[in-house]
């Protein structure tokens, strides 16, 4: 699982270098796993608030299925972006919990 988070962190990272793609540019069907859920929750603070409309508007999670999509999976994995609380993980930081979800 630790081959997971670390995939899902770069992906992250790479997200946000990729340039935007055109509007025609989607997801081919044989590049969708049905297996993964993706969730964008809105940040608590404002501050972060136009780094998640940004994120959103270039598919990031949409991209790290993608690419996550040929592994086959035991169970549904979730991928959430969402703001973490700096007294749980220390920080800013990406992790799976261990039950099917991957925190960004």
């Amino acid at each position: 699982m630790t081959r997971i988070a670390t995939a899902g962190a770069l992906a992250l990272a790479l997200g946000c270098l990729i340039p935007c793609l055109p509007a025609s540019a989607q997801t081919p069907p044989a590049l969708q796993n049905d297996m993964i859920e993706i969730e964008y929750n809105a940040p608590r603070s404002p501050k972060y608030k136009p780094i998640y409309d940004r994120l959103k508007e270039r598919k990031l999670l949409e991209q790290l299925a993608a690419f996550l999509s040929p592994i086959k999976l035991q169970g549904g994995l979730v991928l959430s972006l969402e703001e973490g609380d700096p007294r749980a993980c220390g920080g800013p930081n990406s992790y799976y919990d261990g039950a099917g979800r991957v925190h960004l």
